[in-house]
């Protein structure tokens, strides 16, 4: 087991309920890791929107690109290093600036 619950895919558990219970088990056992770690990034993007949209003076969504790019950026530098930081940018960038625009309907 790579990531992600084994409860479906164990041969030794037979049958659908039981398959169901394991990863009931198993999700109950990360939630709070979890949870912790969804926290951590929501405080870090909201953050970095706060900073920019006071500097910035304005709500769009290049805020929410920067925040995203900032975000992306510091998550990757913590997991891997520059290449993983520069990643994490880009993507979390287009991730905010998509969603920004599809919820809000390119104002």
């Amino acid at each position: 087991r790579v990531h992600g619950y084994n409860g479906m895919t164990d041969p030794e558990i037979k049958g659908y309920k039981p398959r169901l219970r394991a990863m009931g088990v198993q999700a109950r056992a990360r939630a709070w890791t979890l949870s912790k770690a969804f926290g951590a990034f929501s405080l870090l993007y909201e953050a970095s929107l706060c900073v920019i949209e006071k500097k910035r003076a304005t709500s769009d969504a290049t805020n929410h690109a920067l925040a995203g790019c900032f975000t992306g950026g510091a998550l990757g530098a913590h997991a891997g290093g520059v290449s993983a930081a520069c990643l994490g940018c880009v993507g979390m960038a287009a991730f905010s600036f998509i969603i920004e625009k599809v919820m809000h309907g390119g104002q």
